[in-house]
């Protein structure tokens, strides 16, 4: 659960300091939404051999040929969260609507991120993900991703158009090697999908609000 200072942050229009039913509505959020959490990932491992073709477009091409390992991850908070969010805005309850909607997008890229840690902790990876560069073929990757990923062991599909449902739910790949240690995020803070979940961002973040 991301704290009430992290969230309002991370919402550009209450940056400049919310007022007090604003506050009391985040709070109100937070109290909607713990419960209805429902962290879950799963991941699965192949090695790689670099002349095989299976390293997607996209990844520098001087790492192409260090890299050995190769994680596909998914990950998920579950679908109860997205639903009340709909619905609170059926209602027209939009600004607690809004906070429920950042408190599951904040959510699931925060699990994400504590999966990718515990992964590139043991295994001195490095991050790259489906849809963080226009030139990467991220739909055709992703495709990809779910073929050799179990996924519906935490209840994750791709419809037919290639999106992940539940909403709230992001894939990304692992990529290790001998040679790879010291080597930061190859992607760029601009395309990330992880909204600011980083340790970077949050760092960066945190700066900001002092």
């Amino acid at each position: 659960m991301p704290s009430p200072q992290v969230l309002l942050r991370q919402s550009r229009r209450y940056r400049s300091g919310p007022r007090p039913n604003i506050t009391k509505k985040l709070e109100e959020a937070q109290r909607i939404a713990l419960p209805l959490l429902k962290p879950r990932a799963v991941w699965a491992l192949k090695r790689l051999e670099p002349a095989s073709g299976e390293i997607p477009i996209g990844l520098p091409q001087e790492l192409s040929s260090r890299l050995t390992l190769h994680f596909g991850v998914v990950c998920t908070i579950g679908e109860a969260l997205e639903s009340c969010s709909r619905d609170t805005f059926r209602r027209q309850q939009f600004t607690l609507g809004y906070f429920l909607d950042k408190i599951g997008t904040f959510a699931v890229s925060l699990l994400a991120q504590q999966t990718a840690n515990l992964l590139c902790k043991e295994h001195g990876a490095v991050r790259w993900a489906p849809g963080d560069q226009a030139e990467d073929q991220s739909f055709q990757t992703q495709e990809d991703l779910f073929r050799w990923v179990p996924a519906g062991q935490i209840a994750v599909r791709l419809t037919a158009q290639r999106v992940m449902v539940p909403v709230k739910s992001l894939s990304f790949n692992l990529y290790a090697g001998p040679e790879l240690h010291g080597v930061e995020c190859l992607i760029a803070c601009s395309h990330c999908v992880w909204d600011g979940a980083c340790d970077k961002q949050r760092e960066a973040t945190r700066l900001e609000g002092r």
